[in-house]
């Protein structure tokens, strides 16, 4: 059964596991985490100066603290989650498996979104742009993968009279 070929719950379902990897791939690659001054800080990467201006590298991992490490972890296997949930919803009949990743991934990221909110909120600063599209992303995979789960193609046997 191809895409065309699935209920619309599925079809949506599907669509929004699709925007979700999307805005997750954006958000986690994003310099833009926390913001303090003109220094804006990501998972994978950090940038300091003013607007257009801004000097870039790789986040220093070494002077990290181990909530940062889950977050990381947890952010990226919830992104890898949400890509074998598109990949085996596009083209599989079987919704379960990408309702059971697109939950599972939604849901890491949303744990990760939480776990860097509560820390990072106990320094000065503010939480910025790309954090709030991370936590957009956990909530539309799950909300996506929770949209494949009704209607499943179950085998009826007919009752006879």
């Amino acid at each position: 059964m191809g895409f065309f070929e699935k209920p619309l719950t599925a079809k949506i379902g599907t669509v929004l596991l699709t925007i979700s990897y999307l805005v997750c791939l954006t958000g986690t690659s994003s310099p833009s985490w926390f913001k303090i001054g003109h220094k804006t800080l990501g998972l994978w990467t950090d940038c300091e100066g003013p607007g257009e201006f801004q000097n870039c590298g790789s986040t220093n991992l070494s002077s990290k603290p181990g909530w940062f490490y889950a977050v990381l972890s947890l952010a990226t296997i919830g992104a890898v989650c949400l890509i074998v949930a598109n990949i085996v919803g596009f083209f599989s009949s079987n919704r379960k498996i990408p309702a059971a990743f697109g939950v599972i991934g939604g849901l890491l990221l949303l744990i990760s979104v939480v776990i860097y909110g509560v820390k990072q909120n106990e320094s000065i600063g503010s939480l910025y742009w790309a954090f709030y599209l991370a936590m957009i992303a956990g909530v539309l995979g799950f909300v996506g993968a929770l949209l494949l789960i009704p209607g499943e193609n179950k085998s009826s046997v007919p009752v006879s009279e």
